[in-house]
C-alpha cells in the first residue's frame, strides 16, 4: 500500500476527473509515520489532495485550471480639520492574489483630476493619466462624473 500528496501553487485550481483504483485520504493521514521527500522543494506550493492506493491498478485523472485573478482593495479615508479646511487623504492597499493583472484601473470624481487636486504620493503607482479612452462604465455626466486612472 502507498499514499499519494498532490502539492500544487495557489494559483492553480486542481480537481479530481477519474479516480478509480485510490482512496481519499485526510493529509495527516497520508502524512502519518512518514517522512515527506518536499523539504522545501516546490516553493509556496500547498496540499491539494491526498490518496492511498494499493497493488490494484490506479487511473488517476485530474483537472488542472489556471484561476482568475483575485483583487481585493481596501480603503482608508482620513480627514483633517485645520482652521475651517478640511484636508482629505485616501490610502488604497490592495492584494492581487491567484495570477498577476496587466493593470489597475481607479475611478475618480471627475472634479479632483480637472481641478488638479488628486495628488499621488505613491512612487511605485507608474501612471495616473486617465484612460484614452475612457472605459464605458465609466459616468460621464453629471454630479457624479468619474475618471478613470490606470
Amino acid at each position: 500500500m502507498g499514499r499519494l500528496l498532490v502539492y500544487a501553487p495557489e494559483n492553480l485550481s486542481i480537481n479530481p476527473v477519474k479516480t478509480d483504483g485510490v482512496q481519499s485520504l485526510s493529509f495527516a493521514e497520508v502524512l502519518q509515520d512518514t517522512a515527506s521527500t518536499r523539504d522545501g522543494r516546490f516553493g509556496p506550493a500547498r496540499e491539494v489532495l491526498a490518496y492511498a492506493y494499493t497493488q490494484a491498478p490506479v487511473d488517476l485523472n485530474l483537472s488542472v485550471e489556471r484561476r482568475k485573478p483575485d483583487v481585493s482593495v481596501r480603503q482608508l479615508l482620513l480627514a483633517r480639520v485645520e482652521a475651517g479646511v478640511i484636508k482629505y487623504e485616501a490610502a488604497f492597499f490592495y492584494e492581487i492574489r491567484y495570477s498577476s493583472v496587466k493593470s489597475l484601473r481607479l475611478d475618480v470624481p471627475a472634479a479632483l483630476v480637472t481641478g488638479k487636486e488628486l495628488r499621488n504620493l505613491t512612487p511605485t503607482v507608474a501612471s495616473e493619466s486617465p484612460l484614452d479612452p475612457q472605459p464605458d462604465d465609466v459616468q460621464k455626466e453629471g454630479p457624479d462624473a468619474t475618471i478613470a486612472l490606470g
